[in-house]
């Protein structure tokens, strides 16, 4: 027998692929018929010769599916036989008695009863709800009514007992199948879903040492299973193509569709293996639900499952897939952002009180990025409570009875927290959810709207919190850097959890309407524009976020990665915000580190002794906390002045920081203003300012840690009048010696003593791209706006040089030794190459 369904599968399947070869070869047909029509202008009489039997069944085909009226699924009505007269549909007055009766609920919400009039009309149909927006309720509740069984696909064991335990509450015949169920059991399951009236007279011993009612003689409605029950279970599918030619499989519900595509958030490969079911049972109607689809995951989900072009829901043709969508903003969720301390105890203590303070007693859900994270996270949680907070954790690595218990205990209140990874949460409907706190950065937009979506499905208040600092970033990157666009959708995460001005809800709006929205397929946008007047940014005084001009700061730190990288050398984000504040490893032994020998662009060049010095690089270190120059680099990253470059070792991905596109337009609009001190000031047309919040003066205490710890200070704590161009002879107590100016063409000695052979060039920037000082053949000019140490009528020797100057390009300009002081000159813009 088991060969006979083995062989019945082979030949659907080759039946299937002859009638795809069939209807491909009729449109290429066509299309070569079409063309050589308009090459020939209709005057060659093989046109009309040509299949012209088939080609008159096809212009009837067409005037028919033409004349066809459109449906409108919302309207209370459908089209007569005559097509013109409107009648209601069969099921309007049972559907509402059967969800009020079961479910106890009077009123539908979004497109509930549009939905399960596409679905009780056997049509193909893909459902875009919020998370709690009642996607369930949309198969369930038509499953109920039909005949036969509703197969439902889900990805997760810990949202299929959520299903069976919400459905055998009121009483809805349903099962699972799934790898801890016993052989008897599923072979007892998989005879009833064939026959519901076979003999169980063979399996009263199980009965009786089974208390379940998968062994009652009345019909299952709805049968859950994963994905890889179809891909792998022959005896399975076998069961499936029994149940299709008994007319038994009402149809097919496809739960969290976006995981059949590779480019989705949460991409499960067996998903992929559903394509088989629209091959062997071509007749069943598939509904796909899920809460993010953007249109290139749309595209690969229909192509996937082998379903129709889109239609809309209230002017759907014939034979396209009936498109659903409703607003996925949640008014009741309250999104919040907070700082998270930098230790991993005092971000426990800040969790504890946070919940005590605000949700004492209420359940919620805690995320972590990994296993080890749900373990500590929830004995903190209990030891800094003094048990107070009962916690639970969920992960991948538990066994199924280990979720379902922790499940269960969430459920009836004997657990107030879950702290558990990703694996938890997806289509879990407990409504009373008052909180949803990640305790790290997630990976995407799309995945942090559906695990905060578990909060509040009752509709009341709930909390959305989400504890984050800059070096959730740095781990996360690496993490996500091999999938498909996991930088963008990371990038895209983070500028979330900074934004500061933007309202939360504004922000998820341009997010998924935008550059995730469905484009011509929607028929309302996902989300609407609207402040929620509720989030974090919406509630916080204005006057508390203060702009903040970093420009000379990021201006150094972008020179640092220009030296480094030149030089071969590597270097981390926490690296570079030690680095640039004069903290951590120095320059010299991250060029060791790198192990490579130093080479400059200037072929003469020699090697340095010695150490490198900030001051002799930059002019001296950025005055910023280590909180200050992290968030600068982030904002570096985001805005594209800087990137991430990955790097894999054996046993993970490191994020070194490169220069990005942007940094050159950074660079090439900056020139120093020369004045006597060595200040590094900069004026120019492009600013980098970030908001930053002010700090919170409350009884002489920073209370918020996610404020700047002090104001931006420029580097100069007394600025000085700029100089002009013309400025008078120094004195000679001022005027500098040689073996102490930094442009010195001869032997100079660095803050050790050791002499520096340097070439004798140095760079200035010219100002919109003009010469501003010359020197006229042999003529000795004033030097002074290019170094102090050259006096009006003085080159910097007794016997200076023959010079003259040279306007260089960017790209060729020399870098002299690397180690332009900011206050002399600045190596971007022009330069002016000095030749002997």
């Amino acid at each position: 027998m088991a060969r006979n369904s083995d062989r019945v599968v082979e030949i659907r399947q080759e039946l299937t692929r002859l009638r795809s070869l069939i209807i491909s070869l009729e449109e290429s047909e066509r299309a070569l018929k079409c063309e050589l029509e308009s090459i020939l202008d209709g005057s060659d009489e093989e046109i009309s010769s040509i299949s012209a039997i088939p080609a008159i069944k096809s212009a009837k085909a067409k005037n028919l599916t033409s004349s066809d009226p459109l449906i409108d699924f919302h309207s209370r009505f459908k089209y007569g036989t005559d097509q013109k007269e409107k009648v209601a549909w069969d099921w309007t007055v049972t559907l509402r008695q059967t969800m009020s009766r079961l479910w106890n609920i009077s009123d539908y919400r979004f497109n509930q009863e549009a939905v399960c009039n596409a679905v009780l009309a056997n049509r193909n149909v893909l459902v875009i709800m919020p998370t709690g927006g009642g996607k369930s309720l949309t198969y369930q509740l038509p499953a109920v009514l039909s005949q036969g069984t509703t197969l439902v696909i889900s990805p997760l064991l810990a949202l299929m007992a959520d299903q069976i335990m919400h459905l055998e509450e009121v009483g809805v015949e349903a099962t699972m199948l799934t790898a801890t169920t016993t052989r008897q059991m599923a072979s007892s399951i998989m005879k009833r879903l064939v026959n519901p009236g076979f003999d169980q007279a063979a399996d009263q011993a199980e009965k009786k040492k089974s208390k379940a009612k998968d062994f009652d003689v009345e019909s299952i409605k709805l049968c859950y299973v994963t994905p890889e029950k179809i891909a792998k279970s022959k005896t399975f599918v076998s069961t499936l193509q029994k149940m299709y030619e008994a007319k038994r499989l009402a149809r097919i519900v496809i739960d969290e569709a976006h995981c059949c595509s590779s480019l989705g958030h949460d991409f499960r490969p067996d998903y992929k293996q559903l394509s088989i079911l629209k091959t062997l049972f071509p007749e069943v109607p598939i509904v796909a639900l899920t809460a993010t689809c953007p249109p290139n995951v749309m595209k690969d989900l229909l192509k996937i499952l082998k379903l129709g072009p889109i239609t809309g829901s209230r002017n759907a043709n014939r034979d396209g897939t009936v498109l659903f969508t409703a607003p996925l903003n949640r008014p009741n969720l309250h999104y919040q952002v907070l700082p998270k301390p930098h230790s991993a105890a005092e971000l426990i203590d800040e969790l504890a009180s946070w919940i005590e303070k605000n949700w004492p007693g209420s359940q919620g859900i805690v995320y972590t990025l990994s296993q080890k994270d749900t373990a500590s996270v929830a004995q903190g949680l209990m030891t800094r409570s003094n048990r107070r907070i009962t916690t639970g954790i969920y992960h991948a690595s538990l066994s199924d009875s280990q979720k379902h218990q922790v499940h269960s205990a969430w459920r009836d209140g004997s657990i107030q927290v879950v702290c558990a990874t990703t694996a938890f949460g997806m289509g879990i409907d407990a409504p009373q959810v008052r909180f949803v706190i990640h305790h790290t950065l997630p990976k995407s937009l799309e995945g942090y709207y559906q695990e905060s979506g578990r909060a509040g499905r009752d509709g009341l208040v709930s909390d959305c919190v989400l504890f984050w600092k800059t070096t959730d970033l740095v781990k996360l990157s690496g993490m996500v850097a091999s999938e498909m666009d996991g930088i963008p959708k990371l990038y895209s995460m983070a500028k979330y959890a900074v934004e500061l001005r933007l309202c939360r809800c504004t922000m998820l709006a341009e997010y998924f309407n935008t550059s995730h929205s469905s484009g011509d397929y929607l028929e309302d946008p996902p989300f609407n524009y609207e402040k929620c007047g509720q989030c974090d940014n919406c509630r916080r005084d204005p006057t508390e976020v203060q702009s903040n001009d970093f420009t000379v700061e990021a201006t150094k730190i972008c020179y640092i990665v220009d030296y480094l990288i030149q030089h071969n050398a590597r270097i981390t984000l926490i690296q570079l915000a030690d680095l640039s504040r004069g903290s951590g490893p120095s320059l010299t032994k991250l060029l060791h580190h790198s192990q490579r020998e130093t080479t400059f662009d200037d072929p003469g060049s020699h090697n340095f002794e010695g150490e490198l010095s900030l001051e002799e690089l930059i002019g001296g270190k950025v005055v910023l906390t280590k909180e200050q120059a992290e968030e600068i680099l982030l904002h570096l990253i985001l805005q594209g002045y800087l990137e991430e470059q990955f790097v894999a070792t054996a046993y993970t991905v490191n994020s070194y920081i490169k220069l990005g596109k942007k940094s050159r337009e950074l660079l090439r609009n900056f020139h120093p203003i020369r004045n006597t001190t060595n200040s590094g000031n900069f004026v120019s047309n492009v600013r980098f300012v970030l908001h930053t919040l002010l700090r919170n003066k409350k009884n002489g205490s920073n209370k918020n840690k996610h404020t700047m710890e002090k104001q931006h200070e420029p580097v100069n704590k007394k600025p000085k009048p700029r100089a002009t161009t013309k400025r008078p002879k120094p004195t000679q107590a001022e005027t500098p010696s040689p073996n102490n100016c930094n442009f010195y063409s001869g032997n100079e000695r660095n803050k050790k003593g050791k002499n520096i052979n340097r070439p004798v060039a140095i760079k200035a920037i010219i100002l919109k791209h003009s010469v501003l000082q010359t020197l006229n053949g042999n003529k000795k000019e004033h030097l002074r706006s290019f170094c102090p140490c050259a006096t009006p009528g003085q080159a910097k020797s007794n016997n200076p040089p023959k010079i003259q100057w040279e306007l260089m390009p960017f790209d060729t300009a020399y870098w002299g030794t690397g180690r332009g002081n900011l206050g002399h000159a600045s190596p971007v813009g022009h330069s002016l190459k000095i030749k002997t």
